[in-house]
């Protein structure tokens, strides 16, 4: 008998590696060359901040040519997305070391709505347009809703945003060849398919096999890197792309794009939104889910509205409320500490984030009761804990 595992990585995973994949990461990155190119001074090049702030100075320097790029840029060799994110910088609430990725979907679907909607043509009330528009990225909309080719914005603001995805798969395939982060990179595979929990379970001792899938959001590893080795995987399905190595006929480019949850086929967003963007082969092989899974296991991942979308379809197909399924959600945590005081410390860390995992897990599942009939979503998480179906794990030593 075989017992079927799906693991879902999001990007905690690439970062307990020791991928530099966060927000300011990709940012620091792409403004560091930004900066070069208008032979600005990088005192210290390692410092982020360092970055930001002369990136907030280039663009109040340069405002009045930069929204002229915005719109033009082919007079750079920015896109207009890399614009858009240096006026977010130079904002009231620039990029900061704790940003999450979905902030840049956020952005996304912020600016393709100002843009498409509101227009003089057609009202769209329901996405309060006005709290979308923050000074300066404000003006830089505008901007762009004067220009002549109104009719093709869309297309427009969908061709650039493959120019700043091309920007984005040039620093991943870059930074992921690192032996260091290669090599944990099987470690915490095989902690994650092997869990202690799941040895010591009584199942287990019936010497069951194992199918493995992998459900990835990051866009970094597949299982045909030829450093993922030792891992026993059946199947690897990245859903928003995969960077692979230089000529890799099977790699993509990465794919950013909003969730589709309210927007229909009349929506001119429509385009922008994950699942249209994979559906019209933007990703050019996405494998199918396994038809049956025993367990759904989480690591690395937000839980994000801008993906509630997926994982309500990965509860439909398996059925969560009237199936044994269980559900793990791993945190990265702190290690235990033999110094007294730097170990309370741990604790007390260690506890808040259990929280705000419990949370973005019961938020999840509301979200996804809801939509259930009969009313049984009101009761959903109730009755995993019951059943005993539901788990949230401290990953120890991936937060350091």
């Amino acid at each position: 008998m075989n017992q079927n595992r799906l693991l879902i990585l999001g990007n905690g995973f690439d970062l307990a590696c020791g991928l530099n994949s966060t927000y300011a990461d990709f940012f620091a990155w792409r403004f560091k060359k930004i900066l070069e190119e208008n032979n600005y001074a990088i005192s210290d090049p390692e410092n982020n901040a360092d970055i930001f702030s002369l990136t907030r100075e280039l663009y109040k320097n340069n405002t009045k040519n930069l929204e002229k790029f915005a719109t033009n840029p082919n007079l750079t060799p920015w896109n207009f997305w890399d614009i858009i994110f240096l006026s977010q910088n130079a904002s009231d609430s620039p990029l900061m070391a704790d940003s999450n990725w979905c902030d840049i979907e956020s952005t996304i679907k912020k600016v393709v709505t100002s843009v498409l909607f509101n227009n003089g043509e057609k009202a769209y009330d329901e996405e309060h347009i006005n709290d979308y528009l923050v000074s300066p990225v404000d003006q830089l909309i505008k901007n762009l809703r004067l220009s002549p080719n109104k009719d093709q914005l869309d297309i427009f603001l969908l061709s650039e945003l493959n120019k700043f995805e091309k920007v984005f798969s040039t620093y991943i395939k870059q930074e992921k060849d690192n032996k260091d982060y290669q090599a944990r990179v099987n470690e915490v595979l095989k902690e994650l398919l092997t869990p202690p929990f799941l040895l010591e379970a009584s199942h287990q001792k019936k010497a069951m096999k194992h199918k493995n899938s992998v459900l990835s959001f990051n866009y970094s590893l597949s299982n045909d890197d030829d450093f993922i080795n030792d891992v026993s995987i059946d199947r690897w399905i990245n859903i928003h792309g995969y960077v692979g190595s230089k000529g890799d006929m099977d790699a993509s480019l990465p794919i950013f794009g909003i969730d589709s949850t309210d927007i229909d086929e009349n929506d001119p967003r429509i385009i922008f939104t994950k699942t249209f963007r994979v559906a019209n082969g933007v990703v050019n092989y996405v494998q199918p889910l396994p038809k049956q899974v025993d367990s759904i296991s989480f690591y690395g991942h937000s839980l994000s509205q801008a993906d509630y979308s997926y994982f309500e379809s990965l509860f439909d197909t398996y059925h969560i409320y009237s199936s044994d399924v269980s559900l793990y959600f791993y945190f990265g945590a702190f290690a235990n500490s033999d110094d007294l005081e730097e170990d309370k410390r741990n604790t007390s860390m260690n506890n808040e984030l259990r929280r705000q995992m419990a949370t973005n897990v019961y938020n999840l599942l509301a979200h996804y009761g809801r939509s259930l009939k009969e009313n049984h979503g009101n009761n959903l998480f109730h009755r995993l804990l019951l059943e005993n179906r539901i788990h949230i794990i401290a990953k120890k030593g991936d937060r350091r």
